[in-house]
């Protein structure tokens, strides 16, 4: 209901700007025919009558040039929110170059999950250094959001989410589509003014100023009128879109200090002076987040002022904060692996004896004993070098000579560790995740570097086969999570939200989780847990990508305390546990591990529980 209220205001706001620009045309027309009367008067004295059609033509040529340049500035336009970011000089992210790129692709993902849009295009302003974004598009499908460098340097993650999530709210409430037709009408009513000047500056060719002077300035005397008409025009409509934007951030977010901190930065960079570069941030000055980089005069901008929305946001007045460069990440800094639903089974069953999958002998050690005693040294112990050896070993599926071979060169000393991939092998697949776990614990534990050469090593196995199936990639987010180097550790604040909000992340995870399941079984499940969630049911969609799935998880770590057992019990509420296959159990678990919430007994009934470390003199 609340969004057809959003079109309906949309489609009236759309119809009020139609007769605004109407009533500014009619004035336009009869200020021309006023300023070339008074000029032929003056030009060729007293009063001997107008020419014949001499209004008419002047009618005719002022609609010419503010109808004919509103339509051929809109038909450059027919492209799209495209064709307005690279006017300004964007870059599409595709794909994105560095961490902070990357950074601004999960983000976007976030918010159209949050939004329930479908997720743009991104642009990037290489060479604004200022805190900007702008969101373009004549409806959704061709709708893009740009970012500029500044923010990119600039913004901590959680201000960056709210700036992005600010350019959402534009695109669900159809403002982008009424800011296009503003940027054509815009154009088309300063055209009058425009030919005028051009007349003014004409000279002959003995370099004499002719008739054409008088003419000239009367016409950029009656085009001032639609000049500063259409900026006025531009400026209200654009007001009270701003604050409706402002508060669908929040909503979106959850975090009001999101895009208020960010608002503060905008704030200090406008106390400085500091302004947009690009030669075309005029005209789209009332697309961006913040205009007072772009037009500073009051009574032109198309933006509240900021301290006004940052009243709305925090209640009170706020100082601005600085905007110094934060330390970008690394480029080698872990990313996750992207999502290949079509890799094959969502889990590799593994085999009951490492010999019998490797292809190798195993070795007369590794046979003398029970396999996991060598893990139990290691848990003992906690060494690097075999610690390392072992987690990856984890995420070998034995079926792959492709993903062992990446062990081996992922381990430094191969020889020495080759009994500890036998013994993780030949780990029983219900004790496999159990060991998993255990072992990520012993590795948080170990510093910073050997962590990171961790999780990148983890993405080099899962991707040596040039397929990731839905286990590797959840298994690959647990090892990051486990190990603390994904994202920020997030408040109970931010941990707030309901199931019902974060329906769409809820649905996406839930479609990726059926895939675990035997395919008969899938679209029943599936509706069992949307039906017993209260929530719509998804239909005929296919299959995530890895995108919108990591995307989902990010935002399903942000449920309450209480949503989040209640989510994983409605997900094994769907069918009976019993006879479901070990890849779903394992998916599951994995899941529990992600919105850190204790396993159910019926799911840890499908695991064998290990014993306790061995006791040390």
């Amino acid at each position: 209901m609340r969004f057809r209220r959003q079109q309906e205001q949309a489609r009236a706001a759309t119809r009020k700007l139609l007769v605004l620009f109407a009533l500014t045309v009619l004035f336009t027309v009869l200020g021309v025919n006023a300023a070339l009367a008074l000029a032929w008067r003056l030009q060729f004295g007293g009063f001997l009558g107008y020419p014949p059609w001499f209004f008419e033509t002047n009618t005719a040529l002022t609609l010419g040039f503010v109808l004919g340049g509103a339509w051929l500035e809109s038909l450059r336009l027919r492209d799209g929110g495209a064709h307005v970011a690279q006017m300004v000089g964007g870059r599409e992210v595709s794909p994105p170059q560095d961490m902070a790129e990357r950074r601004l692709r999960n983000i976007v993902d976030e918010m159209a999950i949050a939004s329930g849009l479908k997720s743009p295009r991104i642009f990037v302003l290489d060479r604004e250094r200022t805190i900007n974004a702008l969101a373009a598009g004549w409806e959704q499908q061709d709708s893009v959001v740009v970012v500029t460098r500044g923010a990119l340097e600039r913004l901590t993650r959680d201000e960056l989410q709210g700036v992005v999530a600010h350019e959402f709210a534009h695109i669900l409430n159809g403002d982008t589509r009424l800011n296009m037709r503003l940027i054509g009408m815009v154009f088309g009513l300063q055209m009058v003014f425009n030919f005028g000047r051009a007349l003014m500056s004409s000279v002959d060719a003995r370099g004499r100023r002719g008739p054409a002077v008088a003419i000239g300035a009367a016409l950029a005397l009656a085009g001032s009128i639609g000049w500063l008409a259409g900026r006025l025009l531009r400026a209200g409509v654009s007001r009270q879109r701003e604050h409706l934007a402002d508060a669908f951030a929040v909503q979106f977010t959850r975090l009001p200090s999101g895009l208020g901190n960010a608002l503060r930065k905008v704030a200090g960079q406008v106390q400085r002076g500091e302004r947009m570069a690009s030669a075309n941030a005029e005209v789209v000055s009332h697309l961006l987040l913040s205009a007072d980089v772009v037009v500073p005069t009051a009574w032109l901008a198309s933006h509240p002022p900021i301290q006004e929305r940052l009243r709305r946001i925090f209640g009170r007045d706020m100082v601005p904060l600085p905007d110094e460069p934060l330390p970008q990440p690394e480029a080698g800094e872990p990313a996750l692996p992207a999502l290949d639903f079509a890799a094959g089974p969502a889990l590799a069953q593994v085999a009951t004896t490492g010999a019998a999958v490797s292809g190798q002998p195993a070795a007369p050690e590794a046979a003398a004993g029970p396999p996991e005693a060598l893990l139990f040294e290691l848990s003992s112990a906690t060494m690097p070098g075999p610690l390392h050896a072992a987690v990856l070993a984890c995420l070998v599926p034995p079926q792959s000579a492709a993903e062992m071979q990446a062990w081996r060169r992922a381990v430094p000393d191969q020889a020495a560790h080759e009994r500890l991939l036998q013994a993780v092998l030949s780990l029983p697949p219900r004790r496999r995740l159990p060991w998993f776990e255990r072992l990520l614990r012993l590795a948080a534990a170990l510093p910073a570097p050997n962590r990171a050469a961790l999780v990148r090593d983890a993405r080099a196995v899962a991707q040596a086969d040039g397929r990731v199936s839905l286990a590797e990639y959840l298994e690959g987010r647990v090892l990051q999570h486990q190990l603390g180097v994904r994202g920020e550790r997030l408040s109970a604040e931010r941990r707030s939200l309901t199931l019902a909000e974060l329906a769409q992340p809820v649905a996406v995870v839930s479609r990726a989780l059926a895939t675990a399941l035997p395919g008969e079984q899938r679209a029943e499940w599936l509706q069992s847990v949307l039906a017993g969630l209260r929530l719509p049911p998804v239909g005929e969609r296919p299959m995530p990508s890895g995108g919108e799935l990591a995307a989902a998880l990010d935002r399903l770590v942000l449920l309450g305390r209480t949503e989040r057992p209640a989510l994983i019990k409605q997900w094994i509420a769907g069918q009976p546990l019993a006879g479901w296959p070990q890849r779903a159990y394992d998916a599951l678990r994995c899941l529990c591990l992600l919105v850190d919430t204790p396993l159910p007994p019926p799911l840890a009934a499908q695991f064998e529980p290990l014993s306790l470390l061995p006791e040390t003199a």
